[in-house]
């Protein structure tokens, strides 16, 4: 894996996060529009008990069980990201790759609030991809991920 690549990896994070967002959002509208089922009054013919918002009903839940499979989905790969990061051993580097990846800082905000040149930024910066590989290595290896 490449610093472009572990680059892209962890960009991904703003989106999943704003994806959770969504998803979360998505859910809890369609668990306030669920239909209650009316109360029936039993007949001697199963057609006559039948009720027109059974389907209704089916089809409601089946997208929440989707919309909660998605909802896990995202937050696995969010929680992977986040993982990794907190998995850096240098506080600064860590701190850096949080304010990029996680809080989507710009590089003049980091090296502002780390109090560090441009140049020394890109170098911790760059350091702390290099422990990525071995960090994912790591996860992946013995199932942490």
């Amino acid at each position: 894996m490449n610093n472009k690549q572990k680059k892209k990896y962890l960009m991904q994070y703003t989106e999943l996060k704003q994806e959770l967002t969504e998803l979360e959002l998505r859910y809890n509208e369609l668990k306030e529009t669920m239909i209650d089922p009316p109360i029936q009054k039993l007949s001697h013919t199963p057609i006559e008990n039948s009720n027109p918002n059974t389907f209704k009903i089916v089809n409601q839940i089946v997208k929440q069980e989707d919309l909660e499979d998605k909802k896990k989905d995202v937050l696995e790969k969010f929680l992977k990201i986040e993982n990794i990061i907190n998995n850096i051993d240098d506080s600064l580097q860590r701190r850096i790759m949080k304010l990029r990846y996680l809080d989507n800082y710009k590089w003049e905000n980091i090296c502002v609030k780390i109090n560090y040149s441009w140049i020394h930024t890109h170098r911790l910066h760059s350091i702390a991809l290099s422990k990525i590989e071995i960090i994912w290595y790591t996860m992946v290896h013995f199932f942490i991920l």
